[in-house]
């Protein structure tokens, strides 16, 4: 690091301050997984691989982590017009509030049946975009409510996509499957190649591959 630092006023302009990572072997992945399909796009996928595949996969004996790259994660963006917001006084900070209110999972009591006791929660967590359009911002003066929708746009999209993946020519995702620092590589593939055609809730048409 004493030597990074010296040669710092050498580098070009921009470049930020380097830092050291100790290596380690483990963290190199001993498998990767490529999911793809002609029917489900980028978001689809990396949904069917985080939340299907993913867990599945870090089950198997001595797999460490299964992380996920590629494709596009979901998210709900909304799209506010300053002027609207201006025009009822309104601000960002308190759309985000009134999202964030009406988007919880709240404690509503509990069950006894015999010697169990069961927390029941009632769950406010949005599903799809409508009901966000619908959220009451503020009341005017005139007692009618303002809405997201009277402000701006709710659209189901995604996140900054990061990175690219592709698999025969076509966009996909992929996992790298890491092993446990002390586990025997072969064995987790081994383990990994049988697990594969066992998984559930792979929809029809989505074709999985390993490679070491």
């Amino acid at each position: 690091m004493q030597r990074i630092t010296q040669i710092l006023n050498s580098l070009p302009p921009g470049i930020l301050q380097p830092f050291i990572v100790k290596f380690d072997v483990s963290n190199i992945p001993v498998s990767v997984v490529s999911v793809s399909s002609d029917e489900l796009d980028e978001r689809a996928l990396y949904d069917l691989a985080y939340n299907t595949i993913a867990p599945q996969i870090e089950q198997i004996a001595d797999v460490a982590a299964a992380t996920v790259e590629g494709g596009k994660i979901r998210q709900i963006n909304i799209n506010l017009d300053p002027a609207l917001l201006s025009a009822r006084g309104l601000s960002i900070l308190d759309v985000v509030r009134s999202v964030k209110a009406a988007n919880l999972i709240l404690p509503s009591g509990d069950i006894k049946a015999g010697n169990l006791d069961y927390n029941v929660f009632t769950n406010n967590q949005f599903r799809t975009v409508e009901p966000i359009q619908d959220v009451i911002v503020k009341v005017n003066q005139l007692g009618n409510p303002v809405r997201v929708r009277d402000v701006g746009t709710v659209t189901d999209s995604s996140d900054i996509q990061t990175n690219i993946v592709h698999t025969d020519g076509a966009r996909s995702v992929f996992l790298r499957v890491n092993k446990q620092p002390l586990a025997n590589t072969v064995a987790v593939v081994d383990a990994l190649r049988a697990a594969l055609p066992k998984m559930f809730g792979i929809p029809e048409g989505v074709k999985l591959w390993y490679f070491v």
